[in-house]
């Protein structure tokens, strides 16, 4: 018996990241301890219990840990697969882009940034027509479709299917890759799940938009809030947000992409929850952060807005 966990990790606040890390730790076979929760009673909305505890393994960590044994007073698991990857990018990873320009200038500057480095990559570029360039490592791919609504994530599939390397790396084309995002993501290693960083905008060259805020923007409309965050199995980085998605290619195929779902209909909250439903980890790195000079991050025109808003008032008049 390699370890003997107290019922204090029943107040763990993020019990997901408390077994990814565990599973980390330990090798195959190696077996644990937990010391049960005596709160019969408490269904988790305070604590969790015993009984989620045990859903959790068995349908989250089904291909981690499997239940040795049990009795009233402890729950034995084995380990049986420790994941973990090479700290090297050896297996590569494939950058794609979505974008209906394939001359799109964030395109070509983060290609020009990836030559840079000693980088085993591709870039898949899905657009609305076919071009050619020198880089024999980018790929074009034309997408056209006359269903507009679902054209986004449609998109997003394609990059999926056709990516060939270990990593794949959604991108809208908004988003710029450059040489300080690159080198940080290097020295942070392969050794994840999904990799998310901070979002910057190039323009006032401070964060915009995270994770961390789309999860209180996403439920925050619903009322929810306040209430869903005292799980504990959810918290603020519980969530990655659909404009840059870097992740393992094989973990796409367990968490398939939602492309039934329309560009706003929340794809990227029904994905990230797919990711910890099977047990998988969202790796926030605030050391890091990707580049935006989209249209959501242009300075706000107070006149405009003053217009709009009077506009808006008219016409429910």
């Amino acid at each position: 018996m390699k370890q003997i966990l107290s019922k204090e990790l029943f107040a763990e606040r993020d019990i997901y990241k408390y077994f990814h890390d565990l599973s980390r730790s330990l090798n195959n076979n190696e077996l644990i301890s937990i010391q049960k929760s005596n709160r019969h009673t408490d269904h988790g909305f305070l604590q969790l219990s015993n009984s989620q505890l045990k859903y959790i393994i068995c349908n989250n960590f089904k291909d981690v840990f499997e239940i040795s044994d049990e009795d009233d007073n402890s729950l034995i698991l084995r380990c049986i697969s420790s994941r973990t990857y090479d700290k090297t990018f050896k297996n590569g990873i494939t950058f794609g882009y979505i974008t209906n320009d394939i001359d799109h200038p964030n395109i070509i500057r983060s290609i020009s940034a990836l030559e840079n480095f000693d980088l085993n990559y591709e870039v898949l570029v899905i657009g609305n027509h076919k071009t050619s360039r020198k880089n024999g490592k980018v790929r074009y791919f034309e997408y056209a479709s006359k269903e507009k609504r679902f054209l986004l994530n449609k998109k997003k599939s394609l990059i999926i299917k056709n990516a060939s390397k270990e990593n794949v790396c959604i991108m809208h084309d908004h988003i710029l890759l450059d040489d300080e995002f690159l080198r940080n993501l290097i020295n942070y290693g392969n050794d994840f799940h999904f990799y998310d960083p901070l979002r910057f905008s190039e323009i006032k060259n401070a964060e915009i938009y995270s994770s961390r805020n789309s999860f209180h923007k996403s439920f925050s409309s619903f009322g929810i809030y306040e209430s869903i965050k005292q799980q504990p199995y959810i918290n603020d980085s519980s969530f990655i947000n659909g404009s840059f998605i870097l992740g393992k290619r094989k973990l796409f195929d367990k968490c398939r992409w939602p492309d039934h779902l329309a560009w706003g209909e929340l794809e990227d909250v029904h994905f990230s929850r797919m990711i910890f439903l099977n047990g998988y980890y969202i790796s926030l790195d605030k050391n890091n952060r990707v580049l935006s000079n989209g249209a959501r991050i242009k300075e706000v025109n107070r006149l405009q807005t003053i217009k709009n808003i009077l506009r808006s008032l008219l016409w429910k008049k």
